[in-house]
């Protein structure tokens, strides 16, 4: 049995990390909060320039665009967004976990792009090469960020480097529920919602003119959504384990008080007795 020095030595210690977690929690709380508003603002504009992207008709010039076109596929590139640190459940795994699966299922040459520590350290463990690692963008995660990133993704496709690109994220749907996904982001699909009942759209420049912009801000944005979404089911899952750890500490404290009281109560007992004993 551990004496009452060792109780009281580990029930500092456990009082110290549950400091620690309880910190860590409010922190990510605070950070979630913070992309949440980011997060609702970059969905409102990715979900309007999908709208508009969907509703031109893919015929004519439209798709001579570069990046509509789409070709034989030989060699795929990756960009696989995870965290920068861990403490954070299963949020890590999750989305490697999925990344892993398309890669293997799809069954085509890759060429990986890493967002995140964690996604690096993973793949250099596994001995793969990384192309690229964009991990101190996490970090600010400004839309700046995203148009670079964007910028050599579309340079990869259009230098023939690969024939399709493929963004690894995981979606944000509420602090307790996210869900990894796998989304082709080049070539862009066009026309998917069009209706040729519906009105045609006009276009001041011409349509191949607003094809050559709305494209890369498509892109531009979808990038920096999706950095955003992987960013607030981060610190969502951080702020879940922290509380859990919270939880934890609490009813360990509960209990080593517990026996560090009896053996205390014990000592004090058999200190009584063996005065009594001495009076005798």
């Amino acid at each position: 049995m551990p004496s009452n020095k060792l109780i009281k030595r580990r029930l500092e210690s456990v009082k110290t990390t549950k400091k620690i977690m309880r910190a860590l929690d409010m922190v990510a709380a605070s950070k979630l909060q913070n992309c949440k508003v980011r997060l609702e603002h970059a969905r409102g504009f990715l979900s309007e320039t999908e709208n508009t992207l969907g509703g031109i008709e893919p015929v004519g010039l439209i798709m001579d665009n570069s990046l509509i076109s789409s070709r034989e596929v030989n060699k795929v590139a990756y960009m696989v967004i995870a965290g920068n640190r861990g403490m954070c459940g299963s949020y890590n795994s999750g989305v490697l976990d999925a990344a892993n699966r398309h890669m293997r299922e799809y069954g085509k040459e890759n060429l990986l792009v890493t967002i995140g520590v964690k996604a690096y350290e993973h793949y250099m463990l596994k001995q793969t090469i990384v192309h690229h690692d964009f991990s101190n963008m996490l970090e600010t995660a400004f839309y700046e960020d995203a148009v670079r990133i964007s910028h050599f993704l579309r340079n990869l496709y259009l230098s023939g480097d690969v024939d399709e690109v493929y963004v690894v994220y995981t979606e944000f749907e509420s602090a307790f529920v996210h869900s990894p996904r796998v989304k082709r982001l080049i070539p862009v699909e066009v026309g998917f919602d069009f209706n040729e009942s519906c009105r045609p759209m006009e276009y001041d420049q011409g349509v191949v003119s607003f094809m050559d912009h709305a494209i890369p801000a498509f892109l531009n944005t979808f990038v920096y959504a999706s950095m955003l979404e992987s960013i607030a089911c981060e610190n969502a899952a951080r702020m879940l384990s922290m509380d859990a750890a919270v939880n934890n500490a609490t009813d360990i404290i509960d209990k080593l008080t517990l026996s560090y009281n009896r053996k205390r109560q014990a000592a004090i007992t058999q200190e009584i007795n063996e005065i009594i004993s001495g009076w005798q």
